[in-house]
């Protein structure tokens, strides 16, 4: 029998470039907060539409990282 086992994987100290991070909501929007939450040491967030960036900004200095 196939027994699944959790991986935790970590991103600290690591580079992190999110494409399609510019909506409100989305995959690659919390893909970003998620990377910060993970240790990140830096976290490029890019994408043709821009306007919802200084939201995310807001979210990820709440964060605390």
């Amino acid at each position: 029998m196939y027994q699944h086992k959790k991986v935790q994987a970590t991103l600290k100290g690591q580079v992190d470039i999110v494409i399609g991070a510019g909506s409100a909501y989305g995959i690659a929007h919390s893909m970003v907060i998620t990377a910060a939450k993970s240790g990140a040491k830096a976290i490029y967030a890019c994408d043709i539409n821009t306007s919802y960036f200084a939201g995310l900004q807001n979210t990820m200095k709440a964060t605390g990282k």
